[in-house]
């Protein structure tokens, strides 16, 4: 809001542009008071005005931001020519600073000038001044509306020290920023309440004095919760004003408001370079924080304890292979051990993972736990847990077991016929009991866990030759299932290739097309002891040394390298041949010799000697 004390003032106001986009009113002295009263009623955040009306408002309401409109330049000197013309003795009557533009004004002009210089030290002693410029035997006065009006009624001649465009658009200018300011940290004022409203803990926060400086709603209902709040807050913020003046930080502090809640409370001194300026404190319900505490310990413990493949991640065209994922499906719905044979490689965790997301378990943690991975004298430590102090080097508070952490889910343990003789002891406790109980510590811990096992040896010869538990091999073989080699299912091989590579075609961001028939027949040549983790592998190797383009049976030849068989004659090429020929078409078949025969144009016992051949 602009308070003019001239008409002239609201008419240059209105001149720049600003009419409609901020409040102009004409009123000076006690009127411009009031008007400036009504207008911070009505909402202004920012006055504008000029002189002793400015210095009124000022002193009537310190705690609005004002602006004052002051003399420019040019509106000295715009005075200065009037007085140089004016034929009379000329005074001005004003503060130093103005006076100070005068005397500039006659150094730059070289002017000697008749000017009297009078200061007053405020607004409010005009009078002085003018009866002062009488007594010298001025007949012309220059000063504001009030020293103007003071000598007219003396009889003199007087000029008005008007200001002019540029001192009113540098105050609008100013108001602005100002304002500007104003809402900047309005918003942020506004930001912080509602971030300090918005979560679930206590903030109370005060200044040096002890006066409260932040009070969010949930400590408001701590403090306040039984009618005592105004006596609880008192004496709650002399506290903390001695922890201030200690500035003494303390976290962790139980302390009881009312007669049925206890509070955690955290002190933080305020310091601002090093000196204590306040305090705040931070509060939070005993029972909440246990809460939350119980909470943040099982989400640490089941933190990346996720199974990441399904039933339809598992494809093949093989018979035998489909037969294995039909009972491993229907092995997921009974909450029974599940025993996983097979080779190195051919993907029984995959197996693992696709059980425990088809059953009721889905949605608990699924731990992964690679037997020979964790040093033996370590294992049964990780797997079961421990107290503090169970053994040197134990961790402070103890740490909870992978039994633990499976609790409410599925434990996968992989490689389980390298368990030592001490663990396969206590994990046939666990499959018996579903409990345990940690290292070092006599109390028994009950866990809802399924358990899923797999191996790539042989048990039962293990169980022969007394390196396996027996009770503990026939607690395992409940649901028992046994993933075919890759040697055994040729028919995947195809399918396997494409899906590496467009994986590591991803992953190295190149362009590899495909396998041609030649090396695509070579890959179908080599066994794979290592399986499909071996194959991709080497599709792995082929993308990388490929790039772009086609893979070649050059690029397979110097991958697998001594893995291929010796060169073969003219007839062991032409039986290769035939039989990647007869195994692409079993493949387009699902295995199906009856019809692979009838597609090939031979009798079903030709196509078994072939096979047999060639096995």
């Amino acid at each position: 809001m602009v308070i003019a004390p001239q008409q002239e003032i609201a008419d240059l106001v209105k001149e720049l542009g600003w009419e409609g986009k901020i409040g102009i009113v004409h009123a000076r002295l006690e009127q411009g008071v009031l008007a400036a009263r009504e207008a911070v009623d009505a909402g202004a955040k920012v006055l504008v005005s000029r002189g002793l009306t400015y210095r009124m408002i000022a002193d009537a309401l310190p705690g609005i931001p004002s602006v004052e409109i002051k003399l420019s330049g040019y509106d000295v000197l715009r005075s200065f020519l009037e007085a140089d013309a004016f034929k009379g003795r000329v005074a001005i009557v004003a503060q130093q600073e103005v006076l100070d533009g005068f005397l500039s004004i006659e150094e730059i002009l070289g002017s000697s000038s008749k000017l009297l210089k009078i200061e007053i030290y405020d607004d409010r002693n005009y009078a002085a001044g003018v009866s002062e410029a009488l007594q010298l035997g001025a007949a012309c006065v220059i000063g504001n509306q009030a020293v103007v009006q003071e000598a007219v009624r003396c009889g003199l001649h007087g000029l008005p020290l008007n200001s002019g465009r540029e001192a009113i658009k540098s105050a609008l200018a100013a108001a602005q920023a100002v304002l500007d300011k104003l809402k900047m940290q309005e918003a942020n004022a506004r930001q912080i309440e509602t971030i300090i409203n918005s979560i679930d803990y206590g903030i109370l926060a005060i200044d040096s004095q002890g006066e409260t400086t932040a009070l969010n709603a949930e400590a408001r209902r701590l403090l306040y919760q039984d009618g005592e709040g105004q006596d609880r807050e008192a004496a709650f913020v002399k506290t903390m004003l001695r922890r201030a003046s200690e500035n003494e930080k303390r976290t962790g502090l139980v302390e009881r408001f009312g007669p049925r809640t206890e509070v955690v409370v955290n002190y933080l001194p305020i310091t601002v370079n090093g000196a204590v300026t306040g305090m705040v404190a931070t509060l939070q319900e005993l029972k909440q924080f246990q809460a939350i505490e119980q909470k943040t310990r099982q989400e640490l413990a089941r933190r990346g304890r996720v199974a990441k493949h399904k039933f339809s991640d598992i494809q093949s065209k093989a018979a035998d292979m489909q037969r294995v994922i039909a009972e491993a499906s229907n092995f997921a719905h009974y909450d029974a051990t599940v025993l996983i044979l097979g080779e190195t490689g051919v993907g029984k965790e995959y197996f693992a993972h696709a059980i425990h997301n088809a059953s009721r378990r889905k949605n608990g943690p699924f731990v992964a736990v690679n037997c020979p991975s964790i040093p033996e004298n370590i294992l049964e430590s990780e797997l079961f847990g421990y107290t503090e102090g169970a053994f040197t080097g134990a961790k402070r508070g103890g740490k909870i077991g992978l039994f633990e952490q499976a609790h409410g889910g599925t434990i996968f343990l992989d490689e389980v016929g390298e368990l030592t003789e001490q663990c396969q002891a206590r994990l046939l406790r666990v499959l018996q009991e579903r409990e345990i109980f940690r290292l070092g510590d006599d109390r028994t811990i009950p866990v809802d866990i399924r358990i899923i096992a797999a191996t790539n040896r042989n048990l039962w010869a293990m169980v022969q030759e007394k390196q396996f538990r027996e009770d503990l091999y026939y607690r395992l073989e409940v649901l028992t299932i046994e993933v075919p080699p890759l040697r055994e299912r040729k028919c995947d091989i195809e399918m396997f290739v494409r899906q590496f590579i467009n994986l590591y075609n991803r992953q190295y961001r190149t362009a590899v097309t495909g396998i041609n028939a030649e090396g695509q027949a070579l890959l179908l040549q080599y066994d794979w002891p290592g399986n499909v983790r071996e194959l991709q592998n080497a599709v792995g190797r082929l993308v990388a040394l490929t790039g772009a383009g086609e893979i070649t049976a050059e690029h397979v030849r110097r991958c697998l390298k001594h893995r291929l068989p010796a060169p073969k004659s003219a007839e062991q090429e032409l039986r290769s041949a035939e039989m990647a020929i007869i195994q692409q078409v079993l493949a387009q078949t699902g295995g199906n010799k009856q019809q692979a025969a009838k597609l090939l144009g031979i009798c079903r016992s030709t196509l078994w000697r072939k096979l047999k051949r060639n096995h």
